[in-house]
């Protein structure tokens, strides 16, 4: 059965449950917060130097709260650490090599060592072999296979087909450049072609509505998405037959309202996420106890330690694996590109089988991750679209195909995602969108940054230039004239929950100089042709169904603490989540733990995946049970789900806790209203300002003072919401697991007395919560050499409330690099002669680099938060999704000429001037 559920599973948590089939989870970070306090937070509240340190001002950040040891060389990277780092880790290190394939089509029959000499020769080769005979198992997300299989060909280029451990490093370094090029090392037999697989998904998204009223037939309204191929029998095959009539009704309504029709077809090209930091790893494998230690940069450390779990899991594997301890080290990027990758996966393989009392080091060079890392899905999209004599979008119809590579990882979520998302910022009352993503031999792509919904906007924004053109309309005012407004419903079938701002980004384009002043500017040479090209998109963000975990406290000596499951991969949540406590404690956190920690265990939460309302009615009676325990981390997400959680921790505390004490040594009820924090005291009105030590200092002389809170929430267009008794007081509050710890004894597990889960039926109307972003960009094209220049591109932006500008500037100024460099210049070929034979590096591969920005004439302009709007909004994705229709529409209106294939090169461009 095929739903919108199942196909969004990326939009599913990812379950961490604090035991699995007898396996123990522990999730830590090194003590990257007590380094930070102890080498500058210090000097940070000296007298001496007031302003120095990163948080000196509550709830802004002078830098990022890892910036100083980023740029000092501190150890915070996986590949910073050697085993002597580690307690009771074995010495001995080993170094691993993952020999892939650099080709399909021939049967792979071995390894040949014989030329190189025996002391640069691997002490230990895992094959397909070892775990076949140790009844290894593959985890969903990297089927069909973990290494390629002895006797046939591999399934897709790229794929392992062993791994090589060596010595020592000296060895290994001496001995890879021997291991570099392959060819004399794999032994190849006859022709053969890869085990054909199933689609990873397809399927089919139908909405229809008369004008602006509410929809007829929708994902929202009729359970999902639908099965391009329903079973002949059964629900499936009914409801297929019931959207399939509302397909007939659009084709009627075409037929007899003669609407003018527009048809395209696009295609965008695999993307390397070229992330700063490589994957690599350590880790050691306990036999003894049956503990597995690894410590390693992940977006998603309970997804990677679960499926570490699974691959050990069948009963018949002699590998008795009791515990998985994952320590998580700040990714040097992430954006999809770390998130269910296999790299951890083949590092524990490692781990298992270098024998006794060894830890084992694997760390990609940039050739390696070229050849082996999870790519951004290349797509092909035809796309018809129907308007009126009115200029309004009446109907949109979609086939979007995703060449999945050679594992299905995110394969199976990330086209229905971008269905999800097709519309836009725009009302369109009947839409009929298919798409699939099938196998190929390619490397794998997944969840990297866009999710799918940057290829589909590419189509969608050039064909919105294109009618616009057409029609001789302006190309923004057409797109005001179908703006998505507030009360109006998403392509779902639903309408937002979050503000709908659509027509302000517009306007803001509109009234920009660039835009005003496009018709006038004069070209600097008659070399150049000049344009100015437009793109407006709407995203959503977060996963409709985010499991978030948060403790907040406070010690003796006045620190405050802060964790959470999230992972800063580059997006700034170490330093967003340590400033999120002022509001509510009056400063900043002294230090993050992030990455899940074993200290969640004791709320001792389970979840299971319901099937509809009754069961998980029954389920909730269970105080102890969620929707969803944890997930991995997403960038959509973090400001507005993990900030959620660290602010709700952090008013428990300071109701629970710190406003009590000062009511104490004020000796009369002050209302809370009527408290505020000024200059690091807390005061109220016709009471003596309290510092901050003051409250600490009597917080610490009851033994039963509230010292820290620990909370989990769960959001599905809407958060769960939790009744307790606090203080003998019922209280209703947005968390559903609460848990709070005195200052002398252990934390305290707070009883829920009941639960409102968000509805089951809310996991059909889409994900409820979106932002809208829009690009201008100025470009010149040179008549001799087809070469463009981005003159200067500027990005418009809505998030809600802004945590930390710098972070939103700094993330929007990453998202404009990305989508000139997808624009212009990344081009990957998918299959064949692409990433997967091992051979690319950036000698071929052309990111885009500090001359091709205009870096004096790049900006972001951010909405400010409209009245009464609090919370933050996800942002990272967003940001990069009208960047390369911007450039390709301005292309256009320089040279009269359409691109529908990416990248634009100096090639086409000489071709199409021809």
């Amino acid at each position: 059965m095929l739903d919108f559920q199942s196909v969004c599973s990326r939009r599913k948590f990812i379950t961490k449950t604090v035991l699995s089939g007898g396996i123990l989870f522990t999730f830590k970070q090194l003590s990257f917060g007590t380094l930070f306090a102890n080498s500058f937070e210090d000097k940070a509240s000296s007298k001496t130097d007031p302003s120095f340190g990163w948080g000196s001002i509550p709830g802004r950040a002078s830098y990022r709260y890892e910036g100083l040891a980023k740029v000092m060389g501190q150890k915070i990277f996986a590949r910073d650490f050697s085993a002597a780092d580690f307690e009771n880790w074995p010495r001995y290190e080993m170094h691993g090599l993952v020999l892939r394939a650099p080709l399909v089509g021939k049967s792979f029959q071995g390894l040949n060592f014989s030329h190189i000499q025996k002391s640069l020769r691997p002490i230990v080769v895992i094959t397909d072999k070892e775990l076949r005979l140790n009844h290894i198992k593959v985890p969903e997300f990297f089927k069909p296979r973990l290494i390629g299989r002895l006797g046939h060909s591999p399934d897709y280029l790229g794929q392992p087909l062993a791994i090589l451990l060596f010595s020592d490093v000296d060895v290994f370094l001496e001995a890879k450049k021997y291991y570099r090029n392959p060819e004399k090392i794999l032994i190849w037999g006859k022709a053969g072609e890869p085990e054909v697989q199933p689609p990873y998904c397809d399927g089919h998204l139908i909405r229809y509505s008369v004008d602006n009223g509410e929809p007829e037939y929708s994902p929202a309204t009729h359970g999902g998405f639908l099965p391009l191929h329903p079973a002949s029998t059964g629900l499936e095959s009914i409801r297929s037959k019931k959207g399939l009539e509302f397909v007939d009704r659009i084709q009627q309504d075409q037929d007899q309202f003669k609407w003018r029709k527009f048809e395209g077809e696009f295609s965008t090209q695999t993307v390397d996420p070229c992330f700063m930091e490589p994957e690599n790893g350590i880790c050691y494998f306990d036999e003894k106890i049956g503990k597995f230690h690894m410590a390693i940069g992940t977006q998603c450390p309970s997804a990677d330690s679960e499926s570490i779990a699974d691959m050990f899991s069948p009963a018949t594997c002699p590998i008795k694996l009791k515990q998985v301890e994952l320590i998580s080290c700040f990714p040097g990027g992430g954006f999809g590109g770390r998130d269910h990758s296999m790299f951890p996966l083949l590092l524990a393989l490692a781990g298992v089988f270098s024998g006794k009392n060894r830890s084992v080091r694997i760390i990609n060079d940039r050739f390696d991750q070229f050849q082996s890392g999870i790519k951004r899905h290349a797509s092909n999209t035809k796309i018809k679209m129907e308007v009126d004599q009115a200029g309004k979008i009446q109907s949109l119809k979609i086939n979007v195909d995703m060449p999945g590579g050679g594992q299905k990882n995110f394969s199976f979520a990330v086209p229905s995602d971008a269905a999800a998302n097709a519309s836009l910022g725009y009302f369109i009352p009947r839409a009929d969108i298919a798409y699939r993503s099938l196998p190929t031999v390619g490397v794998p792509a997944g969840s990297m940054r866009g999710f799918g919904s940057v290829q589909v906007a590419f189509a969608v924004e050039s064909m919105m230039d294109e009618i616009a053109r057409t029609l001789q309309l302006d190309p923004l005012e057409f797109r005001v004239q179908n703006a998505l407004e507030p009360g109006l419903t998403t392509i779902m079938g639903a309408a937002p929950i979050s503000s709908v701002r659509v027509k302000e980004i517009i306007q803001a384009m509109q009234s920009h100089e660039l835009w005003k002043n496009r018709k006038t500017r004069k070209r600097k040479t008659p070399d150049f042709y000049y344009g100015v090209g437009s793109s407006v998109t709407m995203m959503s963000f977060g996963t409709n169904q985010d499991a978030v975990l948060a403790e907040v406290s406070v010690d003796k000596d006045g620190h405050v603490r802060v964790i959470t499951n999230g992972i800063d991969m580059g997006q700034g949540l170490s330093t967003t989540l340590a400033i999120t406590p002022a509001q509510f404690l009056g400063r900043n956190a002294d230090s993050i733990n992030m990455g899940g920690s074993s200290e969640f265990d004791l709320l001792t939460l389970w979840t299971k995946e319901c099937k509809n309302q009754t069961e998980q009615d029954l389920c909730a009676k269970d105080p102890r049970f969620t929707l969803g325990v944890s997930m991995g981390t997403i960038a959509s997400a973090s400001a507005f789900s993990q900030h959620h959680v660290v602010n709700e921790a952090s008013r428990l505390l300071f109701e629970t806790s710190l406003y009590p004490v000062a009511v104490k040594i004020w000796g009369k009820q002050v209302p809370m209203e009527a408290v505020l924090w000024k200059e690091g005291a807390l005061s109220a009105s016709g009471f003596p300002s309290l510092s901050w030590m003051d409250l600490v200092c009597e917080l610490y002389k009851k033994d039963d003072g509230i010292c820290a809170v620990m909370v989990h929430g769960f959001y599905r267009c809407g958060w769960s919401f939790g009744e307790f008794v606090i203080h003998d007081k019922e209280v209703k509050i947005p968390v559903d697991a609460l848990a709070f710890k005195p200052v002398a004894g252990q934390y305290r597990l707070e009883k829920r007395r009941s639960v409102s889960f968000p509805s089951f039926a809310m996991k059909w109307r889409g994900f409820g919560n979106y932002n809208t972003s829009g690009c201008l960009t100025a470009v010149e094209v040179c008549k001799k050499t087809g070469v463009v220049r981005i003159e200067e591109i500027y990005s418009f932006l809505e998030c809600g409330a802004i945590l930390q500008k710098q972070i939103v500037e700094g993330q929007t100024e990453g998202a404009l690099a990305m989508g000139i460099g997808q624009a212009l210049y990344e081009e990957l070929p998918e299959n064949i002669n692409g990433a997967g034979d091992g051979t690319w590096n950036f000698h071929r591969y052309q990111v885009p680099l500090y001359r091709h920005l205009p870096v004096q004439k790049m900006g972001v302009l951010i909405l400010d938060p409209l009245e009464g709007e609090k919370e933050p909004k996800g942002m990272a994705e967003v940001v990069v999704l009208p960047v390369a229709p911007s450039i390709v529409n301005g292309i256009c209106d320089a040279i009269g000429v359409r691109f529908y294939h990416l990248p634009v090169t100096p090639e086409k461009i000489l071709r199409a001037l021809l």
